[in-house]
């Protein structure tokens, strides 16, 4: 399936400058066309099947069946199981997914079945659907929905003079980063950041509903995205009610700009804030904030020869060239450890700035 069209590393080739109501008009077009919708059940009234095509490029075609009622057994059509939604049944049912790739497929389809008719926990389910019949996601009863167009339909009217900076949506995660240019601000001669809004969220329950600050430094398009401890990031999870979660979605977007200010001011004290030995501060950082290994070695990689590198301005600049690298959940959380280095970075204040880089 295909979603926005761009990724990061083509956002950093092209910067965009779309608006967030052109975002919207590409998510409805895309409702439009796929229909998507959702379907309420009991995980025990569903047939786990398999079939088996040597036409296919998926070799097993997993659906789910279901009955049209506790006593009359006659089957309907088939829910067709798009990968993730298989993923999350037999997350649910806890069916190792190298067994299922292993087995005959008729072992699978009684193994299964059994675990659906035998689960223990709560057996309520929302699948949700796209065209028809193809389940993108396999979600607990107590799921709240609040989908990307929920969120932006709240971000628009704080966004009629915003430019949209980063855009992706792979289908199991959405990631948009705006910026106010009216914002802009100098850190020192060249290094102008423009202040913004980062919002994520997940259509197929993959992460929380997240708002969070955002600043932009314009002359390599680096972007922090406000971290856990500063203030400036806010993570609601998709269950109560509706309305309740706009509610506080809509408050964290109302009190985002500010916080978007205070990131900004501790960027600025970072480029007088001495870092001893960079490559081990961000080695620590890393471990604390469980990047993967090729995040942490893009890293690296950044901080090698860049003339700030013994500054907390240097460090966190590492983390956000690196992300440059990476798209969709890799590049967020880069972008997050660039902010959370702002505040949790082990430096002193730098009364000589003649400093030696590496």
């Amino acid at each position: 399936m295909t979603y926005g069209p761009r990724s990061l590393k083509e956002l950093y080739k092209q910067p965009a400058h779309r608006t967030v109501r052109e975002v919207i008009t590409s998510l409805k077009e895309w409702d439009k066309i796929h229909d998507p919708m959702d379907r309420g059940g009991i995980l025990s009234q569903f047939q786990f099947i398999v079939e088996e095509s040597t036409d296919s490029p998926v070799p097993r075609s997993a659906s789910l069946v279901p009955f049209s009622s506790s006593i009359e057994k006659s089957i309907q059509a088939p829910i067709y199981l798009m990968q993730h939604s298989q993923d999350q049944l037999f997350s649910r049912l806890r069916y190792p997914k190298d067994l299922y790739e292993r087995i005959p497929a008729k072992l699978n389809v009684l193994n299964v079945n059994y675990l659906i008719q035998h689960e223990e926990k709560d057996r309520d389910i929302c699948l949700r659907l796209q065209d028809g019949n193809q389940a993108r996601a396999l979600v607990s009863g107590r799921y709240e929905a609040f989908d990307n167009l929920d969120l932006l339909s709240l971000l628009e009217p704080f966004t009629e003079d915003a430019q949209v900076r980063w855009e992706y949506n792979d289908g199991l995660t959405f990631h948009l980063s705006v910026t106010f240019p009216q914002t802009a601000r100098e850190l020192r001669v060249g290094d102008v950041v423009e202040q913004g809004i980062h919002i994520s969220n997940s259509e197929v329950a993959l992460r929380s509903v997240t708002v969070a600050a955002y600043i932009l430094k314009l002359k390599c398009m680096n972007g922090l995205i406000g971290g856990g401890n500063d203030g400036g990031f806010f993570r609601v999870r998709h269950t109560g009610d509706h309305s309740r979660l706009s509610d506080v979605v809509k408050a964290a977007i109302d009190s985002i700009k500010m916080e978007a200010e205070g990131l900004t001011a501790r960027f600025r004290m970072a480029l007088d804030t001495a870092i001893s030995d960079p490559v081990k501060e961000i080695e620590r950082l890393s471990k604390e904030g469980n990047l993967s290994q090729e995040a942490y070695k893009a890293s690296l990689d950044a901080i090698l020869g860049d003339p700030d590198a013994h500054t907390l301005y240097g460090v966190t600049n590492a983390f956000t060239t690196a992300a440059h690298q990476f798209d969709g959940e890799q590049s967020f959380e880069l972008q997050r450890m660039g902010a959370k280095a702002l505040t949790e970075g082990r430096g002193t204040l730098i009364a000589n700035r003649q400093i030696s880089p590496i």
